[in-house]
């Protein structure tokens, strides 16, 4: 997953990301563009992106999040050591 682009919206920024693995097929496919909001709380069982202490990012369905733990799905044994963030995907720009 890869950062392309943070704007800032008012009291709140939007973030796209792109897409770069088959892992979320076939809601999301290499190449879509997704955006998150970070004002929007995350939902159990909704997709997120996940920013770690260490710059990884991480992209699944939310299964479950507290200030030290995070479970994606079909991400098993995330451990990239503190979470800085977790927002839901708000949009998709699918890829062509």
């Amino acid at each position: 997953m890869k950062q392309n682009h943070t704007a800032e919206k008012s009291k709140s920024e939007i973030a796209t990301f792109v897409v770069k693995d088959d892992a979320m097929q076939p809601d999301f496919i290499p190449g879509d563009c997704i955006l998150v909001t970070p004002s929007q709380k995350p939902r159990t069982g909704k997709p997120v992106v996940a920013k770690f202490a260490d710059g990884k990012l991480a992209f699944g369905l939310l299964k479950s999040f507290t200030a030290r733990s995070l479970r994606l799905s079909p991400c098993p044994g995330i451990d990239h050591g503190r979470i800085l963030w977790v927002h839901p995907v708000t949009a998709l720009i699918r890829a062509v």
